[in-house]
């Protein structure tokens, strides 16, 4: 990993290297389009997830190299840490990683340094943000909120911001995943960024799920969404396994893929579901696109290489034109409620075998 960042930094100092790039792909076809939070425009629905560019210091050769739809970049903490010890990385079989990495970055103002170096990126940017390893319990939506507070003051706030409340491998961080403490975190986010007058702010305010959780809890954590009123969910991070670290690639997507469609079932359609988590073939990929709004793709593309996001997309746009289908829009409407049918009210449990409300 660290010999690709390497050669992405290189390719990155001569934008005639990216321009050749980017020229590689020509444009998406048109029906992927769509606009979400509130204006956004995404010019395909599979993008790159947090984990791959932590300090945000090769997002434009990512894009040329990648053609994504958008960029994910992070987790970044109020602190630069080193992360857990090496080797914090390792294949399980061909196609997964197991991961024990600790949010290793250089803290937020090196990549408040690298947004203002390398200037906006050609697809929406979003900033994944996390907690220190040693921070204070009672301090944490504080240090969440400060996170976001000196991008703000730096003029660099990103398109979204994802609250990072799932990785397996910093201590405390899954018990931040508890409709009280949830509801309170997101509650001081969401009042940095609207202090920064970011325009819909709330909506560009996502929260990433762990896969492990019962049905009861994540309900509960959906309701705290819609209560919010914030954009949506990525689902989901890494399962936790054994030992330590967490398990992405194939074995991930029966468990990020129920959560998605039990999701999808009571989101309306103006909030927005990320699924990540084994989505590496264009079947899983449509699968997802029938309930979810984008993909994040990162283990398929660490093991696949660069062209799977346009593999994917390229892929579903196919599957879609043999359907008659017009739009991604068109392609989730029998399964995501209307928008605005959500306000915060209790609202209906879905059903595991179908993913629809019951009742």
């Amino acid at each position: 990993m660290d010999w690709h960042l390497r050669s992405l930094r290189l390719a990155q100092r001569r934008p005639a290297v990216l321009r050749l790039l980017a020229r590689r792909h020509g444009p998406p076809d048109p029906c992927l389009a769509q606009e979400l939070m509130g204006g956004l425009r995404f010019p395909q629905p599979v993008g790159i997830a947090a984990g791959l560019d932590k300090n945000a210091a090769v997002h434009p050769a990512l894009a040329a190299h990648h053609a994504p739809g958008f960029i994910e970049v992070g987790t970044v903490t109020r602190r630069a840490q080193p992360g857990n010890p090496r080797p914090r990385i390792r294949r399980r079989g061909p196609h997964h990683l197991i991961n024990a990495m600790g949010f290793p970055n250089e803290g937020v103002e090196a990549m408040v340094a690298n947004l203002r170096r390398l200037g906006p990126a050609p697809v929406p940017l979003g900033v994944n943000i996390g907690k220190n390893k040693d921070s204070d319990p009672e301090q944490v939506a504080a240090e969440y909120a400060g996170i976001v507070g000196v991008l703000a003051e730096a003029g660099v706030l990103p398109d979204y911001v994802a609250v990072n409340v799932s990785s397996p491998n910093t201590p405390g961080l899954r018990d931040l995943q508890r409709d009280g403490t949830l509801a309170e975190l997101l509650a001081a986010v969401a009042a940095a960024m609207e202090s920064a007058a970011q325009p819909r702010s709330r909506r560009r305010l996502l929260v990433k799920l762990a896969p492990d959780l019962d049905d009861d809890v994540f309900d509960s954590l959906v309701a705290v969404v819609l209560r919010a009123v914030i954009g949506g969910l990525i689902l989901t991070n890494t399962t936790a396994v054994p030992g330590g670290g967490g398990l992405s690639g194939p074995d991930l997507y029966p468990l990020s893929s129920r959560l998605v469609r039990r999701a999808a079932a009571v989101l309306p359609a103006d909030r927005v579901i990320v699924a990540t988590g084994g989505v590496d073939t264009v079947d899983r990929a449509y699968e997802m696109l029938r309930h979810a709004d984008l993909i994040g793709a990162y283990t398929g593309l660490v093991l696949k290489g660069p062209g799977l996001l346009r593999h994917l997309s390229d892929g579903v746009a196919a599957r879609m034109r043999a359907d008659g289908v017009g739009s991604l829009p068109q392609l989730r409407a029998p399964n995501r409620p209307a928008a605005g049918t959500a306000d915060g009210t209790p609202t209906p449990t879905p059903t595991p075998e179908t993913g629809r409300s019951a009742g």
